[in-house]
């Protein structure tokens, strides 16, 4: 029978034969997969970059062998291959990720071909393992990155020539002071693109002497270059030359250092003297220089002024003895601690005692001005009168918290209509179960079981009243500010529990998201919490004015810079164009019955803490405001 085949069907047992061997025997993983993803042959190479039986992977989609995304991609891809004949791998190679049976992935270099029969299309998928080079290339990569931080680190300048003057290297520091990218230098010529027009022919002509072995580079060298700005800098070289195998001059290699300044350091020494004479004797603070046991060897005008004594009459005397005599002991303990090296500078308030025996409230700040041989020399120091600025800021701070307060009554009158209907509902239980327990009575059925769970439930209704209550009345009480270390979480749960009295009313969910662990602040609870409750219901109004009822969202973090940052988001329609630049502003507001004062006295409580209040309109729909709080600052 066999004789009579075809010598085609003769030759086919052979040919499969070799086909076989040839998977058998290739390193490369080969995976063939019908018209529909679906394996039909896959070799041991693949097997055992899988980690799979092959009656595992036979008869399965190859997006097996694919992590996500790009398993679930896989099957329309090739669907979308059919019917427009457009291929992005197909046909191509390109680096991928693979999924082996453990879950483990690993990159790997994929090109598929596709083999066409009389029925259906086929696809070849050729494989290779390629976490040895990725490894190596990335181990190459941190050494250029390694030398490239050493280069830049470098506080001189670096430079490289070739041979024909173009840039082979500068580091950060070269770039930094010409002006330019990196990449803008590279290749360029030196002399043409950063040497001064008076010195391009000279220096053009010792480079080429050196590199043509007719003249020897200079040690040291100097010469202006100019920046992209125009502006030129003096440079004082360090040179060596580039030599390759056979001894040749291939380029060379400089370091420089940016000396223009110094050339020009006696003058301006001068100049300073001048400067700080004049700036001694006219400045508005009074300013003094002290001996090294604080006597006063010279007083300005304005210091003469603020305490009533001329100028000739201070030198000489103990500064000490213009401080209050309780605060003397104190002051002396700390100069003496400064001249003996322990700090340099001092800054403190100080109360003075002028002539005329009024109290004088004011800022000293003291330096030590040392020699040549870093021992201490002489102290100077300045005297900034804060009498008036300290009466103006607990008048600034009285009219703040009288502002806050206006601002809680604000809120809590547009709040009224959803706290009486809060407060109703359990006075409405009361008298509900109140009546109901006194027909049980009335009737002669009653039993303790039922009296006490009547009971029970009024008590639960009242102390849910109660809760509200006592809710309204810490937030709205006439207090002085005050700080105090509070748990961020704690105080957004808290206040949630009075907005979402409003929420509720408007079917809106305060949903929280907050992070766990936060350090705590030092802040004015109850201030805080109103500039939360402003951005809640500045959110509530926006859901209705889009008329949607999607959650508010309340979110706490703790940000790189070791603040707090609390944030409200919203799905309204954000910020209106037109009001961006004046959100924060007084009396600007969307509102039809706003007084556009919530966002300004929120802002102002905010900055009194040390914090800022922002916001942006995200993408899509609604907008986030959000401040932070410092974590260990009084503000």
């Amino acid at each position: 029978m066999a004789a009579g085949l075809p010598t085609e069907q003769k030759e086919l047992p052979h040919a499969k034969r070799q086909f076989d061997a040839l998977l058998d025997a290739a390193a490369d993983a080969i995976v063939i997969i019908d018209h529909k993803g679906r394996i039909e042959t896959v070799n041991p190479a693949a097997l055992r970059m899988f980690g799979y039986e092959r009656n595992e992977m036979v008869g399965r989609n190859v997006s097996m062998l694919m992590p996500e995304p790009f398993s679930c991609e896989h099957d329309d891809y090739l669907a979308e291959y059919r019917r427009t004949g457009h291929a992005r791998i197909i046909g191509k190679g390109r680096e991928v990720i693979g999924l082996r049976n453990d879950g483990s992935t690993f990159p790997l270099d994929l090109s598929i071909g596709e083999v066409q029969d009389s029925v259906a299309p086929r696809f070849v998928g050729i494989m290779r393992d390629i976490t040895a080079r990725k490894e190596v290339e990335k181990a190459l990569q941190f050494e250029r990155d390694r030398a490239q931080g050493y280069l830049d680190l470098a506080a001189v300048i670096l430079l490289g020539l070739d041979q024909d003057g173009r840039i082979r290297l500068i580091n950060k520091r070269g770039c930094e002071l010409l002006g330019y990218e990196e990449h803008e230098l590279l290749g360029c010529d030196w002399i043409d693109n950063c040497i001064r027009s008076d010195d391009k022919p000279g220096i053009s002509r010792l480079f080429r002497k050196l590199v043509e072995g007719e003249a020897e580079l200079p040690d040291n060298s100097e010469n202006w270059v100019v920046t992209r700005s125009g502006k030129t800098r003096l440079i004082t070289w360090k040179n060596s030359v580039i030599r390759d195998e056979s001894g040749a001059i291939i380029g060379t290699l400089s370091s420089g250092e940016d000396v223009t300044d110094r050339r020009h350091t006696a003058e301006q020494l001068r100049q300073r003297e001048e400067q700080l004479e004049l700036v001694f004797q006219n400045a508005p603070l009074g300013t003094l220089t002290m001996d090294l046991e604080f006597g006063l060897q010279s007083a300005n005008s304005a210091l003469s002024r603020m305490i009533g004594i001329l100028e000739i009459d201070l030198l000489g005397r103990s500064f000490l003895d213009l401080i209050h005599p309780d605060q003397r002991e104190g002051l002396a303990s700390q100069l003496g601690r400064m001249v003996a090296g322990e700090h340099t500078t001092l800054s403190r308030q100080t109360r003075l005692l002028p002539r005329d025996d009024r109290e004088l409230l004011a800022r000293l700040s003291v330096g030590v001005v040392h020699d040549a041989d870093q021992r201490p020399k002489f102290l100077i120091g300045q005297i900034e009168d804060l009498t008036e600025r300290i009466n103006s800021g607990r008048e600034a701070r009285q009219l703040r918290d009288r502002l806050t307060q206006v601002g809680r009554l604000s809120t809590m009158g547009e709040m009224a209509a959803s706290i009486a209907h809060e407060i109703n509902q359990p006075l409405t239980a009361v008298a509900t179960y109140a009546q109901a327990g006194k027909r049980l009575l009335d009737s002669g059925r009653a039993d303790l079981p039922d009296i006490s769970n009547t009971l029970e439930q009024i008590g639960q209704q009242a102390q849910r009243a109660g809760d509200v209550i006592r809710s309204l009345r810490r937030f709205l009480r006439q207090r002085k500010s005050s700080r105090e270390r509070l748990a961020v979480n704690d105080m957004i749960r808290e206040v949630v529990l009075l907005a979402d009295v409003d929420a509720r009313a408007h079917n809106v969910e305060l949903r929280l998201d907050l992070q766990d662990d936060l350090p705590a602040v030092v802040a004015d609870p109850v201030q805080v919490q109103q500039v939360i409750l402003n951005l809640i219901r500045n959110g509530l109004d926006a859901l209705r004015e889009n008329g949607v009822a999607d959650p508010i969202i309340i979110y706490s973090r703790l940000r790189p810079d070791n603040k707090i940052e609390i944030s409200v988001e919203d799905a309204g329609p954000g910020v209106a164009t037109e009001m961006l630049e004046r959100v924060f502003s007084p009396f600007q507001t969307s509102k039809a019955d706003g007084m556009g004062m919530g966002l300004s006295i929120s802002r102002s409580i905010i900055a009194a803490h040390g914090g800022t209040l922002g916001f942006e309109n995200l993408p899509g729909k609604g907008a986030r405001f959000y401040f932070s709080l410092p974590t260990s600052v009084l503000g």
